[in-house]
């Protein structure tokens, strides 16, 4: 069986989600199954649709099923085989998400009750246990009908996947669909799985195991480390996030009024809030603001004219003294949603070696800032 899976490791702003929707609705035209596109996120379906919407004319075509990951386990590879589990049909109701950590499944495996609450809820932790055992004890069944409905299948995050879910993953390469995966390891912000198993295939050690592929014939592995997103400047900022070899690249340019990235004082981010509407980030909840904000985690996949950031402890000391961030892919996440500028939002403003004292104007006034230098 000649297979034809791809994978792109592409930089944040490379445009994935845009190549993802162009090629969905150009296969739309011609082929005579379904094509799903799916991700990890609610906010990465929002922002799918909302592209595809976009190149399309308003529409989303009728063969094109948009779903995130857990709504295509639970609908396409759990629900239509459970009786090879189960003692029954249509038991399964809905995703326990409630016990994803903390919780000892003292059920064997291939038990109901090791997937299956007194609810009827099947456990987060094991959907992907109950889709490749349903899978088994069908005969294959489970991927045949995969097989059966859809031509393409399209992965965007890639990086989010987890444990068992790699095992699917392996199902979908090997089937008669045509899988297109995209992602970036720098964004690992996410896992679908709470497991140990393939703790050593999952965020940064992606690679590994793609390259493997591609040396047995599964997968092509294509690399993309061009933003079209953002400028030099916030190019710049981002790369000294990660301490690797792997920089992105841009040579993009925005002839915008106060680009780049700066230091802003607390006492005058209202000023600059009036004036620029920038979309406000923070690590977590635990970071105060009077704004409305988005998580780190919450803004993968999504992009913003300008960004401000109230960073948090962790942050702040690798802004001040180039501290190394023990998890860098969530800042690397909040770094890479602006086009044009990011403003850290400090309680004092400071100058090193990275930043240094300027003014910049709004409207009728000026404010001291300090601004990243490239």
């Amino acid at each position: 069986m000649q297979l034809n899976n791809i994978v792109i490791m592409a930089a944040a702003g490379a445009g994935k989600t845009h190549d993802i929707c162009k090629e969905v609705i150009e296969n739309a035209k011609t082929t005579n199954k379904k094509i799903l596109i799916t991700t990890y996120t609610n906010k990465g379906i929002e922002s799918i649709e909302k592209e595809y919407k976009k190149q399309n004319n308003g529409v989303i075509d009728k063969n094109v099923v948009i779903l995130s990951w857990f709504q295509f386990l639970l609908r396409e590879l759990v629900k239509p085989y459970q009786s090879s589990i189960l003692k029954g049909i249509n038991i399964i109701n809905s995703i326990d998400f409630n016990h994803q950590y903390g919780y000892i499944n003292f059920s064997s495996r291939g038990t109901p009750k090791h997937y299956i609450l007194s609810n009827n809820n099947i456990l987060s932790n094991t959907v992907s246990e109950f889709a490749i055992d349903s899978n088994v004890n069908s005969n294959s069944k489970v991927i045949q009908r995969l097989e059966d409905i859809y031509s393409h299948i399209y992965i965007d995050e890639i990086q989010d996947l987890a444990g068992e879910d790699i095992e699917i993953l392996n199902l979908l390469f090997n089937s008669k669909i045509s899988v297109q995966c995209v992602g970036d390891v720098k964004q690992s912000t996410y896992t679908t799985y709470n497991a140990k198993k393939n703790k050593k295939v999952t965020g940064i050690y992606f690679i590994d195991y793609f390259k493997q592929l591609e040396i047995n014939g599964i997968i092509t592995l294509r690399f993309n480390n061009k933003t079209r997103r953002f400028g030099k400047e916030i190019c710049e900022f981002s790369n000294s996030i990660f301490d690797d070899n792997n920089k992105i690249e841009s040579d993009t340019i925005y002839n915008k009024e106060n680009q780049g990235v700066y230091l802003l004082d607390e006492k005058d981010f209202e000023q600059y809030f009036k004036m620029y509407k920038p979309q406000v980030l923070k690590f977590d909840a635990r970071t105060k603001t009077d704004y409305d904000s988005l998580n780190f985690g919450q803004c993968k996949g999504m992009t913003f004219d300008r960004v401000a950031i109230f960073p948090n402890k962790k942050y702040k000391e690798f802004l001040q003294k180039r501290t190394s961030l023990d998890s860098p892919c969530k800042y690397y996440v909040s770094a890479t949603r602006a086009k044009y500028s990011i403003v850290f939002v400090v309680e004092k403003l400071f100058e090193n070696d990275r930043f240094k004292y300027m003014n910049i104007k709004l409207e009728d006034s000026s404010i001291k800032v300090s601004k990243y230098m490239v």
